[in-house]
């Protein structure tokens, strides 16, 4: 049995430690949003990657000044042995980091989808097979998934296929999913590729 940990950061945009200046200082340059307060969220993410990567060896010797995005969309690292993803809703950000493995981090303010929403990112025999499960969860699964490895399957989010509640396949990889216990109202999953069917991986879950 192998045992693995993924580090997940997550905080709250009207935590009343922080201030609008903190995430302001951050010498990342926001990407265009909609409303400040998106823009905001945003930040706040970048920020959390910031502090992961300075609380993991080996630690930068720069700042976090430039974060290259992917045509897809996605961000990433240069020259670098970690894989992170980013997520944000409602007032909350999070963060997840790892060495050297794919990962995925989708976190959802719950809010009630409109009737028929799980026939957008569910096959059919999916729609079948997870009636009476809670769609929103769902949903959050397969981005925290897409997230994970939608880039490197070349693949879409309806590629990646439940086989049971929180585990997906794609292309012949299995992806698994953790629940996070963050706030209530809130739902969020960490998606990993699973490396190994006796590999047992547990969350460090850090609120700041």
């Amino acid at each position: 049995m192998s045992l693995s940990t993924l580090s997940v950061y997550w905080a709250d945009l009207k935590a009343a430690h922080r201030s609008e200046d903190d995430l302001l200082r951050l010498p990342v340059p926001a990407r265009p949003y909609r409303t400040v307060h998106a823009q905001h969220l945003s930040l706040l993410s970048k920020w959390l990657l910031h502090y992961a990567l300075h609380h993991h060896p080996p630690h930068p010797d720069e700042p976090l000044v430039r974060l290259p995005y992917h045509v897809t969309g996605k961000p990433y690292l240069s020259d670098s042995q970690y894989a992170f993803s980013l997520s944000h809703s409602g007032q909350l950000a999070a963060c997840v980091i790892a060495s050297r493995r794919a990962v995925g981090i989708d976190i959802q303010k719950r809010v009630q989808l409109r009737p028929g929403a799980e026939g957008l990112f569910l096959s059919v025999d999916e729609r079948e097979r997870m009636m009476g499960e809670d769609t929103l969860a769902l949903w959050s699964q397969k981005e925290a998934a897409f997230k994970a490895l939608g880039h490197e399957l070349d693949a879409r989010l309806t590629d990646f296929r439940f086989e049971q509640l929180q585990q997906l396949r794609c292309r012949d990889v299995t992806i698994r999913l953790v629940q996070l216990p963050i706030q209530a109202n809130y739902i969020g999953y960490v998606a990993y590729e699973a490396l190994d069917t006796n590999e047992v991986v547990t969350i460090e879950l850090e609120c700041l």
